[in-house]
């Protein structure tokens, strides 16, 4: 299989353990999947930046295409 998606799976699964946010059973390569990961990204980049407010959104925001 091809890879389609335009992130480190390994990356993204451990950064959403760390930060608490749902993971996604979305098929690798889907839109929500990517969406997903988008929003895990995000969270990361507030987090290190320490605007906890906007990480929380992110992780909501996250957790919302995880289910």
């Amino acid at each position: 299989m091809k890879k389609t998606w335009t992130f480190d799976e390994n990356e993204i699964i451990a950064t959403a353990k760390q930060l608490g946010i749902k993971l996604t059973n979305a098929e690798l390569g889907s839109e929500i999947c990517e969406a997903w990961a988008d929003r895990v990204r995000w969270a990361k980049v507030c987090f290190d930046e320490g605007r906890m407010e906007e990480c929380q959104r992110a992780i909501e925001d996250a957790n919302a295409y995880a289910s």
